[in-house]
């Protein structure tokens, strides 16, 4: 064992001098032998030392390390002990796992200092309470967002309007809420909960796997959507309401409330969390919960007096944002939703609180971490607040210590502690004499709010002393209703409360250890069972391990948290496999990216022969080797950042990717990324290095070393070739393939990594992208622009060509320009796209609104994002202003951060519309077969699509045209899982031709 750890931390003695009687009894005349007791100076080396000495009576002596034990503690060590032997004593048959450490007057008092402070409330639910400050203050603003404001009474009526759309199309039950981050989103809340029913969050950024689950499991039969989200769901309810197309007839309805009786125990929502056995559970959440917690907090918080101005950084699908909501709205102040993309930007973030003046705020400690850096950085501080609230993970003492020191004199710096299953919060800590404390310790979770009861018990549900971990568990009026159609589970964790005399009244086993510090304030200790937070998502290991178990020739599989030197979290995957090839990083990515959240994704994977046990046959988590390696491969050495580039663009990966530890060598697609991220994170690079840069310069510099380098060049020095190394490696001959109208192919990586390993990918970057070069002119230059770029790399044929929509006409033209130098084509693959004599005429006559408008449908097509622009809006604008307006749409979508130049933007339009002007009339048929893929669905998800669009393309070659359908519509044909359909028939196209 190392050498600075004892073997063991305490030790008792039992002294036992025996003194025979043949000693004690024999006479003595000559005094020669005496016996006395002698009083001596004793020392022990062990922190505790328990000695027992035998006498007429027993005598228990404690000696202790007065650095790691308070007399207090060591007093109630020996009421508990005393205790004990007293028990032991009464009666010699209990046995010892029934004795109590605690008489049951202690008992009865460490119960009552449980309990939170007792309060009545109205039998009321929230949205009343929020109607009630809209009465009171209609023109006071209620909610920022974006550029956007609603005073209160804008808000209600909006949300009535609603409500009576819902109510006259029958809407009753449970409501899914799939809407991305905006007010709107609340609008839906608050309607959903007028009508008494009950709204189902349901995250955009999820995997389609995981909300068809939530949508079956919640019986959800009614979905608020936009149109283009609703694409995404193979099976979405046959009861929808899409508040971008019906929202006109909507906000023609009934402003006024509605007059509708709704029980306090009707349910508000059904919000999911992850299971231990890889299936989410739905926590039931009435109004009765909600009014309770919003009470706790309006007294704890003193919400009406302190505080005006609130900030919304939770994600939609997390009980907190309940929390942010109620606290502000059922207060009558006002509530801004902070873009996603300002949590890690601390400048922005702190430039957003300033402006809304936001006095209140809960933050996760990753976001209050980089932001309280700033604010020490540059001297500035968070005075002007009077509440801020860190919650949802664990911190340490000396971050309160340190973000104190930003606080103002009427700040309140507040650790909050709660679980969804028992209503957001149910305890907090806040302390003015934090020097008290240990530095390393973490922050303790306080005491309970009002009506809530917090017992830290032991097996048998009996209160352990203070200082003595147990299991946390939580009682009161914040317990929520159980699991949705989860009775066994509902039953296990929800138990009748022994310590009221109230039938119904139920305990929640929270799963997590705490104890009782002397003050009377709750520590949090970690998880019981394999529940754990990452950057303040709780996420269940077992949910992780039984999908990772799942994974192809995967016999084992474990899951677990490491910590960085730098106090970072996060995940690794542990697996053992019976294939001789053991998958690869970016393999297992992708496996559990289709059925788990981002978060809940491992960073490292390491393979092992075995997994280690205990002596009893348990998995050994402690003897799991610590991965060394980056989160790209098993074998290779973490590779830290070098110079202060690589340092900068670590950070801006870590924060883009939600990835922690990043190596410098590792890349970017194997770590996660997709064609939305990297628009992300191109976009913040530029925006840190002031750098015009394109998106697929991502594929040649794919890594933080590589992308590095090349900042360190001069502009001119960075090769901007067309040709784009999307996959360069591979013994076979490369496949070239040409992206649709725009011409930016980063759509395009996740087929280039389902075709066949030893087969290269390029694809080409339009001329004109950048904003200064000017497009091309016509498709027979762009094809004779993109061969000369292919021939540098490949010479000579066989070639493999393909495009996708517009660049199937290129890749046609390429394959003529190609057979009339003499050169073969082994297979020319058009994917989705029209044949040359098909002209859109009408493209040549739209205005410049109609330009816009389409550039955003095809945004939100590929990226699968909502941009929620109107036509008309963008009509009543100048040019200029219209793509502003674009760009905004973009940046509320999170696929561009604030303060981007519209360069690029401007650029990406022109390209778009010099090609859809292009007229193509091939000069010559192409002398081979054509392999087209056609989509087998409309982009409004229907099955009418043409299947004869392929036959259209038959009397511009000399063979046949072979027809392949491919699931899914033009756009979602390109995106995961349809894709991996796409590449397999491409696969089988290829290996049919002659390579």
């Amino acid at each position: 064992m190392p050498r600075s750890e004892n073997l063991f931390d305490s030790i008792v003695v039992f002294e036992n001098y025996p003194i025979g009687s043949a000693v004690s009894e024999q006479p003595n005349p000559h005094n020669d032998l005496q016996i006395a007791n002698v009083d001596m100076q004793e020392q022990t080396n062990y922190p505790l030392n328990l000695t027992a000495i035998p006498g007429q009576s027993l005598t228990l002596e404690i000696s202790f390390d007065r650095s790691r034990f308070t007399p207090e503690t060591i007093d109630q060590m020996l009421d508990c002990l005393e205790n004990l032997v007293m028990e032991t004593i009464a009666d010699p048959q209990t046995p010892l796992g029934r004795l109590s450490l605690l008489s049951p007057d202690r008992q009865q008092q460490l119960i009552r200092a449980g309990q939170g402070p007792q309060h009545t409330y109205p039998a009321q639910c929230i949205h009343q309470a929020i109607e009630a400050q809209t009465s009171e203050r209609p023109d006071a603003v209620a909610l920022v967002w974006d550029e956007r404001r609603l005073t209160y009474q804008e808000l209600n009526e909006q949300a009535n309007q609603l409500a009576h759309y819902l109510q006259a199309q029958g809407v009753t039950g449970r409501v899914g809420i799939y809407l991305e981050r905006s007010g709107i989103v609340l609008v839906a809340v608050l309607a959903i909960l007028k009508i008494g029913a009950t709204y189902v969050p349901l995250d955009p950024s999820y995997p389609v796997d995981r909300l068809t689950y939530m949508l079956t499991n919640a019986e959800v039969n009614c979905l608020i959507p936009t149109q283009t989200l609703a694409t995404q769901l193979p099976n979405p309810p046959a009861l929808a309401v899409y508040l971008d197309r019906d929202w006109a007839e909507i906000s023609n309805g009934d402003p006024h409330n509605l007059d509708l009786e709704i029980d306090p125990e009707q349910l508000a929502y059904v919000i999911y969390t992850s299971g231990s056995t890889g299936t989410p559970k739905g926590v039931m959440v009435s109004h009765r919960n909600l009014v309770n917690a919003y009470h706790g907090w309006e007294i704890a918080y003193r919400l009406k007096t302190d505080t005006r101005s609130h900030l919304q950084m939770a994600s939609f699908s997390f009980d907190v944002f309940a929390g942010d909501y109620m606290r502000a709205l059922a207060s009558g102040a006002k509530l801004t939703i902070c873009p996603r993309d300002l949590l890690l930007d601390p400048a922005r973030l702190y430039q957003l609180i300033q402006t809304e003046q936001i006095d209140c705020a809960e933050f996760v400690p990753a976001v209050m971490r980089p932001l309280a850096d700033y604010l020490m950085s540059t001297g500035q501080n968070l005075a002007q607040m009077r509440v801020i609230v860190v919650g949802s993970d664990s911190w340490y003492m000396s971050e309160y210590q340190q973000w104190q020191q930003l606080c103002g004199i009427d700040s309140r710096l507040i650790d909050s502690y709660g679980v969804s299953e028992a209503t957001v919060d149910s305890c907090y800590f806040e302390t003015t004499h934090s020097d008290r404390f240990p530095a390393q310790a973490l922050v303790p979770i306080g005491k309970p709010f009002a009506n809530v009861n917090l017992y830290v018990l032991d097996e048998l549900l009996r209160p352990v002393p203070i200082g003595v971990a147990g299991e946390l568990y939580i009682g009161g009026a914040g317990v929520s209703q159980g699991y949705d159609r989860r009775p066994d589970l509902t039953s296990a964790r929800f138990i009748a409360d022994p310590f009221s005399a109230t039938p119904t009244d139920r305990l929640y086993k929270t799963g997590d250890l705490a104890r009782y510090l002397a003050d009377g304030n709750l520590e949090y200790l970690g998880r019981i069972d394999r529940q754990v937070k990452i950057r303040g998502y709780r996420v269940e290991l077992g949910e992780i391990e039984a999908k990772l178990g799942q994974y192809p020739h995967i016999t084992q599989a474990v899951v677990d948290m490491r910590s960085s030197e730098s106090g970072n979290q996060y995940l690794v995957g542990y697996f053992v496999t019976e294939s001789t090839e053991p998958p690869t990083v970016p393999e297992l990515r992708q496996f559990l990216a289709t059925s788990l959240p981002h978060y809940s994704i491992p960073s490292a994977f390491v393979p092992l022969s075995e997994l280690p046990l205990t002596p009893n046959g348990k998995i050994d988590r402690r003897a799991l080797p610590t991965p060394d390696y980056d989160s790209t491969s098993a074998v290779a050495d973490f590779v830290p950042p070098t110079n202060f580039i690589e340092q900068q663009l670590t950070e801006i990966w870590s924060a883009v990717l939600e990835v922690y530890p990043i190596s410098t060598q590792a890349n970017f697609f194997d770590l996660g990324g997709h064609s939305l991220l990297a628009v992300q994170l191109i976009a913040r690079v530029q925006q840190r290095f002031d750098r015009q840069l394109p998106v697929a310069m991502l594929f040649q510099y794919p890594t933080i070393a590589e992308m590095a380098a090349m900042l360190w060049q001069p502009i001119e020095d960075v090769d901007r070739s067309l040709l784009v190394p999307i996959k360069p490696q591979g013994s076979r001959s490369p496949f070239f393939c040409v992206p649709g109208a725009g011409g930016n192919p980063i759509y395009l990586h996740n087929l280039a990594h389902y075709l066949d390993r030893e087969r290269p990918f390029y694809s080409f970057q339009a001329q004109g992208l950048d904003g200064e070069t000017q497009p091309h002119q016509s498709v027979v230059e762009i094809a004779r622009d993109y061969l000369q770029a292919i021939q540098t790399i490949q010479p000579t044929g066989p070639y493999y060509l393909g495009g996708h929509s517009f660049g199937g006409a290129v890749a046609f033209e390429i394959a003529l320009q190609l057979q009339q130098q003499g050169e073969t084509v082994a297979c020319l693959a058009i994917v989705d796209a029209g044949a040359p004599d098909v002209a859109d005429v009408p493209l040549l006559e739209m205005d410049e609104a109609e330009w816009v408008y389409t550039m955003v449908s095809i945004v939100e097509g590929m990226y699968g994002q909502a941009l929620n622009v109107d036509l008309e809006q963008l009509r009543a604008l100048d040019p200029e202003a219209q793509i502003g307006y674009f760009q905004s749409r973009l940046q509320a979508a999170q696929l561009l951060p604030a303060g981007m130049s519209i360069t690029q933007l401007q650029g990406l339009i022109a390209v778009y519309k010099a090609q859809a002007a292009m007229p193509y009339r091939p000069i010559a048929k192409y002398d081979g077969r054509i392999t087209f893929l056609h989509a087998s669905e409309e982009e409004d998800g229907s099955d009418g699509i043409s299947a004869a669009l392929h036959l259209e393309w038959e009397p511009f070659t000399t063979q046949s045209v072979d027809l392949h359908l491919v699931p899914g519509n033009h756009y979602t044909m390109m995106r995961l899982p349809h894709v991996i359909a796409l590449s397999a028939q491409l696969n089988a196209a290829f290996d049919a031709a002659l390579d």
